[in-house]
């Protein structure tokens, strides 16, 4: 009884085994194929070329069908989509981490001690502005401190160029 037991248990281990595999052969088997650069541009709603520096550039999923620059290629769409997810939140947190630093350095307090030019040694001067970045509605009043003799010929070009605009 003992081994007609074992042996029904190892039936329905094998059974189990093979409908897992069936069920990865079938979802390998609908997975959607993209054949060519124009299918995997059409996907991703822009031009051949663009694909192609994505593949080289930033690791767009493409496989090769041969060695050559010039062979075959195939992507799978739910590989490319997954990575269109990925690289769009990868540029999120970038952007993110890029503002927050901006933010971080409007809002330092500047030091009210008098400071000295490292190249030249003379006294610092500050600059006073009102400054926003392109799109936000915050804005932030900055104190720069530069050199007259140092930065005498940058100040000159933005005073310049301030009086033009």
């Amino acid at each position: 009884m003992r081994n007609g037991t074992q042996h029904s248990y190892q039936r329905g281990d094998q059974a189990r085994e093979q409908g897992i595999q069936a069920f990865h052969e079938s979802a390998a088997a609908a997975r959607v194929t993209l054949q060519t650069w124009k299918e995997i541009a059409s996907e991703l709603n822009c031009g051949i070329r663009t694909v192609q520096r994505w593949e080289r550039t930033l690791g767009l999923p493409v496989r090769r069908l041969g060695k050559g620059p010039r062979s075959r290629v195939i992507a799978f769409k739910d590989e490319v989509q997954r990575w269109l997810r990925d690289s769009a939140k990868a540029r999120a947190m970038q952007k993110g981490g890029l503002l927050e630093s901006i933010i971080d350095f409007l809002t330092q307090e500047s030091s009210s001690d008098e400071q000295n030019c490292d190249q030249c040694h003379s006294s610092m001067k500050l600059l006073e502005g009102q400054f926003w970045i392109y799109g936000s509605s915050r804005r932030w009043n900055l104190s720069l401190p530069f050199c007259p003799l140092c930065d005498a010929e940058a100040l000159e070009s933005f005073s310049r160029s301030q009086i033009l605009h």
